[in-house]
């Protein structure tokens, strides 16, 4: 029998008829030989012409159609199938694939992170059902195109790498997908950037962040990291050699938000830290990876908001450091810190009225000893915290803004008050509301109004003002300009009031700080009346 031999060419197989030569010939067999060797070496011949060239019949060189091990490249798309032709990607967004271990790919898909298994076999592959977040983005087109993208994936059959071209092609041979070789950019340091969690692993689940919640990571020179897991703020210590890294257990702050899932997800998330083993960046993606190398937090950097101005916001206080821990404020109580041009800084401490001198230089700051009004709140934890705050203040060193946070530091650069922007209520006119004195100075000490007394004011369209002082109705004029305020000498009634004990002299107290009045501040429903030097010397409250 003849035999046959296959002589591969590229990836093709050609059937090659074997030449009688190969086999012992025998004399009378000589003549007849011949002719069928110049046939052969003939075929031969054109067989070596087509061999030579390594291409295959369509042109195609041997290089571009072997298989390769697509392990650990990265691709970004530049085209993919649509109505029949290639349409290219939208401008300004970015669809990538990347190949990684265990027959694992994925990356974005435009919006939404994805992933999915492959089965690579020579120039054959094929992916599995992906799995992705489930963020929508309004980009025009976008959440088209990515949904495009995933489907053609599902139909991919076969591959082509050309010229660092990665095209896929379906069952029909039609090319489906174009990627060009991923060029890394510059990565952006770990240290100093303002990290933003977009998506976390979830055992066989990727997550996107909660619409509304944002999860941030902050790594500073000293081995510290700190953030909001998206319902508290969190630190912890870090440690970095080459590409690994280890993060200690966190501590964070203790409120509880509303909703489960929030509180579930940071839950999550502090657990995924304790996990961390090794990372990546890439530009302006951070990436950290557990110990099987499974991509488990993945974080943009953040562009930082513009600052909020440190004087004539209202800052509530949201935190305080103490020893190690970070406290929250307690539920109900507000901490709150307004500082002016002059130079001063005036707010409630939980409790009491507080008021002090600052400076500031740059970004280095000093707050004067603070003083404020003398009440005793009855909840011993408030007043306890009142105390904590107010000492804190006397110890600050610095301060950043970031966006609507304000942070105080101390010598150590340890951040010891954190407090946020928050809308101060709409305030109430001057003229027409009935005001009741809360507190007034006497120098540098802060006095409550006697229980069971009220003094009150109410300043009228014709320019006068009148009231009670407690005992007697009094009455005077005013000339208001801007926010200056000048207030005439008051006349009252004539009774004598003896009880409570001190109302008289309170009384006549009132009476006369009035006389120094030359300016005014209403913040929401409160009234401060302020001396030529711009202290504080009446506080009133709006009377419902």
């Amino acid at each position: 029998m003849t035999a046959k031999f296959f002589a591969p060419k590229g990836s093709y197989f050609y059937p090659v008829v074997s030449s009688l030569c190969m086999r012992p010939m025998k004399k009378n067999t000589a003549r007849r030989t011949l002719p069928l060797l110049g046939v052969a070496a003939v075929l031969a011949a054109c067989l070596l012409a087509a061999g030579c060239t390594g291409q295959t019949p369509d042109g195609t060189d041997n290089e571009t159609v072997q298989g390769i091990d697509l392990n650990g490249t990265a691709w970004d798309l530049v085209s993919y199938a649509q109505n029949g032709s290639m349409k290219n990607t939208l401008e300004g967004t970015t669809v990538s694939l990347e190949f990684g271990e265990n027959n694992t790919a994925g990356g974005s898909a435009g919006c939404n992170h994805y992933s999915a298994s492959y089965t690579l076999n020579g120039k054959t592959i094929t992916f599995g059902p992906a799995i992705s977040t489930q963020m929508y983005c309004m980009k025009p087109g976008v959440m088209e195109q990515e949904s495009a993208y995933l489907r053609l994936l599902d139909t991919v059959k076969s591959y082509e790498v050309r010229d660092e071209t990665l095209t896929f092609f379906d069952e029909n041979g039609a090319a489906v997908l174009v990627f060009a070789k991923h060029l890394p950019p510059e990565p952006e340091p770990l240290v100093g950037t303002d990290w933003e969690l977009r998506w976390y692993h979830d055992k066989e689940a990727i997550v996107s962040v909660i619409s509304g919640t944002t999860i941030t990571a902050v790594f500073d020179e000293d081995g510290k990291v700190a953030g909001s897991a998206g319902c508290n703020r969190y630190f912890a210590s870090y440690t970095v050699n080459g590409t690994e890294m280890t993060i200690g257990p966190a501590g964070s702050t203790l409120m509880a938000c509303i909703d489960e899932d929030v509180m579930k997800q940071e839950s999550t998330y502090l657990g995924l830290l304790s996990t961390v083993k090794t990372f990546a960046i890439e530009g302006e993606t951070l990436t950290f990876f557990d110990e099987n190398g499974t991509k488990i937090l993945v974080f943009e950097k953040a562009v930082p908001p513009q600052p909020e101005p440190l004087v004539g916001t209202n800052w509530t206080l949201e935190s305080y450091h103490t020893g190690d821990a970070i406290v929250s404020v307690i539920a109900g109580t507000e901490i709150t810190a307004v500082f002016d041009e002059d130079g001063k800084v005036a707010g409630s401490a939980g409790c009491n009225r507080y008021f002090a001198s600052y400076e500031v230089n740059g970004t280095e700051m000093t707050v004067g000893p603070a003083g404020s009004t003398l009440m005793a709140c009855p909840d011993e934890d408030v007043m306890k915290q009142e105390n904590t705050f107010l000492s804190l203040l006397g110890t600050v060193k610095s301060f950043a803004i970031e966006g609507d946070r304000l942070s105080f530091m101390d010598e150590n650069g340890t951040a010891v008050l954190v407090f946020v922007k928050t809308e101060g209520p709409t305030a109430l006119p001057l003229v027409g509301t009935t005001w009741v004195l809360d507190t007034y100075h006497l120098g540098d000490i802060a006095v409550r109004v006697i229980e069971g007394t009220e003094i009150t004011a109410v300043f009228g369209e014709d320019g006068k003002l009148t009231g009670s002082g407690g005992c007697n109705n009094y009455f005077a004029t005013y000339n208001l300009s801007g926010s200056s305020l000048e207030i005439g000498p008051a006349g009252s009634t004539k009774m004598i009031c003896a009880e409570p004990e001190g109302i008289m002299k309170q009384e006549e107290t009132y009476l006369s700080i009035l006389k120094a009045v030359k300016g005014y501040e209403i913040e929401g429903n409160q009234l401060k009346l302020l001396d030529m030097n711009g202290w504080r010397i009446l506080l009133f409250n709006a009377k419902v």
